[in-house]
């Protein structure tokens, strides 16, 4: 994999006047507070830890004939301070493998490995991205390390099921990189077909995932469908995105057909290693369903509904957690129903505040997620944020479980 970004990186120094690249460094000082029914599991004997994160992106892209491009990008990642949550700061800013789509991989830590032991700091890297464009006469075609991503919602992503984000994830500008081969072509002005094959480790059958992905433009509604076998499991979707009356309106629908070894604990402790596992498979269907509108230029807002299938009958989020369709990585909601708004307003050309909510109706739990960015200079973004959960904390509703968190943050982009 390195050897592939050498020749790139030595490929695209040979013709400057096609090369071209971006980037950006962000900082961010990330402070939690611990629940109180976390103390008596784990030794936290503070009520507050804290993490400082620097990341540095690259991306460069060469184009030596007009119908082909290489591209490339890698980030490199430094976090220190220590949190006896043993929280994935990893997937806050989207570096974790996605769900195993990728054949191979760099060495990842760079820092600390193997036995060594470094409680206080963590170095990390991710080559994001590593492809080839071939713009053919029927069709273009991706080979190598892209972005595959589906689906309109904005809050409750039904049908994205390859890498999708948190909901308290700090970093989603970039998409997670998976190994797949891809031909999108063209038919007719407004009408596309999409079809791929996205490596798993090993290119193991078992592990990787097929799709096509027809999408269509009829009164004026934008219409995908999708059919996909991902690892054991099936998807079919439906996405949907129109204007009525100025404003935006989506429909993201899936049905699933998953396969997976369930856990069962023999231990009301969440915290004991599960002890047996049961094949089962699994049949739901997600729909979301929202709207957008901006009120006078500076007022921005958004509600979106989202129903779960996957949820089960006697509501358990611990044990919801255990279920084929979270293990899976296709459902990270406990709930069956849903409701996310969202506002935001730019007090000045410079200054814009915003705040989210993703309520669950089932226990009453939310979780709500105020925003203030502030536009330095044309390039330099200073921001400040947070993560609180409301509802019971003893794992007895969904965002009662999570640690509220708040950040600050400065972006650099070049």
């Amino acid at each position: 994999m390195r050897r592939g970004l050498l020749i790139i990186l030595l490929l695209c120094s040979l013709g400057l006047a096609d090369f071209s690249y971006r980037g950006y460094v962000k900082s961010f000082y990330i402070v939690n507070r611990i629940p109180g029914y976390m103390s008596s599991y784990m030794d936290a004997n503070e009520e507050y830890t804290s993490q400082g994160s620097q990341r540095f992106r690259g991306e460069v892209s060469w184009q030596p004939v007009g119908s082909v491009s290489l591209n490339a990008a890698y980030s490199l990642q430094a976090n220190t301070g220590q949190s006896p949550l043993n929280i994935d700061y990893d997937a806050y800013f989207s570096l974790n493998p996605p769900l195993g789509w990728r054949f191979d991989d760099i060495t990842n830590p760079i820092y600390p490995q193997g036995s060594e032991i470094s409680p206080d700091f963590r170095l990390t890297q991710n080559l994001d991205r590593l492809y080839v464009r071939l713009s053919l006469p029927l069709a273009d075609l991706f080979v190598g390390r892209q972005t595959i991503s589906w689906g309109s919602a904005r809050a409750f992503p039904c049908s994205d099921v390859i890498a999708p984000f948190s909901f308290d994830a700090l970093d989603t500008e970039e998409r997670q990189g998976v190994d797949a081969l891809m031909a999108r072509i063209p038919i007719g002005l407004m009408n596309t077909v999409e079809t791929g094959y996205i490596a798993g480790k090993d290119f193991e059958q078992d592990a990787s995932a097929y799709y096509i992905r027809p999408k269509f433009y009829v009164l004026n509604t934008d219409i995908a469908l999708t059919a996909m076998k991902h690892r054991q499991n099936i998807l079919y979707a439906l996405d949907m995105t129109r204007t009525i009356g100025g404003a935006g309106v989506w429909l993201d629908a899936s049905w699933h057909d998953v396969k997976r070894s369930k856990l069962d604990f023999h231990s009301s402790d969440p915290f004991i290693v599960p002890s047996t596992f049961e094949q089962i498979e699994d049949e739901f269907a997600r729909i979301s369903i929202g709207a957008d509108y901006s009120f006078w230029g500076e007022l921005y807002a958004s509600v979106e509904a989202h129903y779960n299938g996957a949820a089960q009958s006697e509501y358990d989020p611990m044990q919801m957690q255990l279920a084929p369709a979270f293990l899976e990585g296709i459902a990270s909601n406990t709930g069956e129903f849903y409701i996310s708004p969202m506002a935001s307003y730019q007090i000045t050309p410079l200054l814009t505040v915003s705040i989210q909510g993703f309520w669950n109706l089932d226990d009453l739990s939310s979780a709500w997620s105020p925003m203030l960015e502030f536009s330095a200079s044309q390039n330099v973004y200073i921001g400040a944020g947070a993560y609180i959960g409301i509802g019971e904390g003893n794992l007895a509703t969904e965002y009662g479980m999570y640690p509220d968190m708040g950040f600050v943050n400065m972006r650099w982009y070049f």
